[in-house]
Parts: C-alpha cells; sequence; structure tokens
C-alpha cells in the first residue's frame, strides 16, 4: 500500500470505504480537508464526548492514556491531541485496529495500537495516568475480572462507559445486573456480542468492589451511564 500521507484525497476516501467495507465504521473522525470517516457521528458518542470533556484536562502533557475497546481511535486522538506523551489503544478486532493505523497515520499522530482484550492488560506491566475503558463492560464476559484488570492499569483515573439495562431508572435505588448472553433475544439486533447490562449502581458497585478509592456517576441517560473512578 502507498505511504498514506502522500495520497490525494480521492485515495484516501477510497481506503474510507475499503476499510468500511472489512468492518463498518463506529467512529466519525475528522481527516482534514473536509474528509471524515464516516457521514454522522454515532448520537451516544457524540454525547459520550461532550461529557469527557468536561473531565479531562484540556492539556494531557506528560499524560500517558489507554484507550480500551479503541475501535477506529477517536479517543486516542483526541487524547494525542491534547499533548498526551504516549497514547496505547488496544482493541480485539483487527478490522478496528486498521482504521485506527489508517487514521493515525492520515492525521500523523504517534498513536500505539495493539490488538488485545481487557483481560491481557496484566501482560502490560504498566499504569497510566488516564484510562478509556468506554462501551467495553457490558461486552465481557467476566466485568468482575475486566474491572480488576482496569484498576491494575490505573495510576490515576479510569473513565468508564456503559450500556444499561432497559427501564434502569425504574429500578436504580439498588446495584442490578442483567444478563443478556449472546443470543439472548431482547438484543437481537445488537451486532456485536453482550453479556451484562448494569444500572448505574451496579456498575459505580462493580468498580468499587474492584478496589477503586472513589467511583461516581457523571452521566446517566435512559440507556447508557458513565462513571469516574479514581485509584
Amino acid at each position: 500500500m502507498p505511504d498514506i500521507q502522500k495520497s490525494s484525497p480521492e485515495e484516501i476516501l477510497a481506503r474510507i470505504n475499503e476499510l468500511g467495507n472489512e468492518e463498518e465504521w463506529f467512529h466519525c473522525i475528522d481527516l482534514g480537508n473536509g474528509i471524515f470517516t464516516m457521514r454522522e457521528p454515532v448520537k451516544h458518542l457524540q454525547t459520550l464526548w461532550e461529557i469527557l470533556d468536561k473531565h479531562i484536562p484540556l492539556d494531557l502533557t506528560g499524560m500517558s492514556v489507554l484507550d480500551i475497546g479503541c475501535n477506529a481511535g477517536f479517543f486516542s486522538v483526541a487524547a494525542k491531541n491534547r499533548n498526551a506523551q504516549y497514547v496505547l489503544g488496544i482493541d480485539t478486532s483487527p478490522g478496528y485496529l486498521r482504521q485506527a493505523e489508517f487514521v493515525r497515520d492520515v492525521l500523523r499522530l504517534n498513536i500505539d495500537y495493539r490488538q488485545m482484550s481487557v483481560y491481557e492488560l496484566p501482560v502490560l506491566e504498566q499504569q497510566f495516568d488516564l484510562v478509556f475503558c468506554l462501551g467495553v463492560i457490558y461486552h465481557c464476559s467476566d466485568p468482575f475480572l475486566a474491572a480488576k484488570n482496569v484498576l491494575a492499569a490505573t495510576r490515576d483515573i479510569a473513565i468508564i462507559e456503559s450500556a444499561v439495562m432497559k427501564h434502569a431508572e425504574n429500578v436504580n435505588d439498588r446495584p442490578l445486573w442483567e444478563f443478556v448472553f449472546p443470543g439472548y433475544s431482547h438484543v437481537h439486533e445488537e451486532r456485536c456480542y453482550n453479556w451484562w447490562f448494569p444500572n448505574t449502581q451496579g456498575l459505580v458497585a462493580l468498580f468499587r468492589s474492584a478496589g477503586f478509592r472513589s467511583v461516581e456517576p457523571i452521566f446517566e441517560s435512559e440507556n447508557r451511564c458513565c462513571i469516574l473512578c479514581r485509584v
């Protein structure tokens, strides 16, 4: 493949289409010159970035960032654009990682990407100042192990975002998790496998039980929630 940094806009658009045929784009990323990886942002991701924007420093100089389930790298790119010293994005999907590497190369950013899961984090033997675990935990068959691994990889702050159980606002007086194993009829429209849908209190309880010193909700809607965890 030719050097993407020397490619014409037409070649970049063609590559976007090629990568989208391999794995549907889920992140809308501005590549410059009026070119985006997809036409419209996914609504809940746009809302999520507006929330994160208020809770992470504008300048990440000297900080390391881990993006778990990085997909095409929107949040990895955002961290690097805020001057993070080191950014590592991980994902289990080779297709998403090819998208992320393409975006990185077009934007000429220094971001490291690796194919690995949240369960493999201990092999890194490394901690990060800021950890993103966005849209991941409900895809995990063992969310407690995932949460423990997130804790082990976090030096300071972890931000966790998840889908939540339907009608969670009516049962948020106690921590709950709904088992929605792959093939569960209520989520048949989901392309990705899901395992567990918490309510907000359930997500908070999980990460407190994993060992985080402080866990607080920073966003809740009828089907998503986001928490900020401190070591």
